[in-house]
């Protein structure tokens, strides 16, 4: 069973031990069945400029919260809204990087841990964007750079990357992301494991 480390600022320590006791619960992740996040450390900031600072400059200042998966470490700023989701988010990154072996995209990491998430509400965002809707879609490239960019290039960007594992899913005749999940535990390289034919 996981463990959680819980680091916070003395305003913070309640809502991070209530935060890191529902992180130690199994949970249920896409394509990898019923799981406890291995043991990690979580850090609640008070706000953006800490978590900025914190992650020497690799979280953008717009971000609500932040993962590290090679120190096992996820920061996360108090002053946001929806906490346990935005938790579950980062969680979803832990969770994949623990058990697939080899590297897997951006977008697919972010759309993946949007999807484990249940951030649904981000697909209204697409409904809106003037270049979906002129049928100019990014390239995989170009939105594994937009979901680092400016705020607003960066919501239709998680938004078209949760798209995008959402119809790696339906594409597959179970209607789900377990075959290809279970392909990258195994240890295939991601574009092998997605061109394979469906099981």
């Amino acid at each position: 069973m996981g463990q959680v480390t819980a680091v916070a600022w003395p305003a913070q320590l309640e809502l991070a031990a209530e935060l890191a006791r529902d992180a130690v619960r199994s949970t249920e992740w896409p394509g990898l069945g019923l799981r406890t996040v291995d043991s990690f450390r979580l850090i609640i900031v008070p706000d953006a400029r800490r978590l900025v600072s914190l992650t020497r400059g690799r979280a953008p200042t717009w971000a609500a919260a932040v993962a590290l998966p090679e120190s096992r470490t996820v920061v996360l700023r108090a002053d946001g809204e929806a906490l346990p989701r935005i938790l579950r988010h980062e969680l979803a990154h832990l969770t994949l990087h623990g058990v697939v072996r080899g590297r897997v995209p951006l977008w697919f990491d972010e759309g993946y841990a949007g999807w484990a998430a249940g951030e649904w509400d981000r697909l209204g965002l697409l409904e809106l964007n003037l270049s979906v809707a002129r049928g100019a879609l990014p390239t995989f490239t170009r939105l594994d750079a937009a979901l680092r960019g400016a705020t607003s290039t960066a919501d239709a960007a998680y938004a078209l990357a949760v798209s995008a594992v959402t119809e790696l899913a339906r594409r597959n005749p179970s209607g789900t992301l377990d075959p290809l999940m279970a392909r990258l535990v195994a240890g295939d390289d991601f574009e092998v494991a997605v061109l394979r034919p469906r099981d």
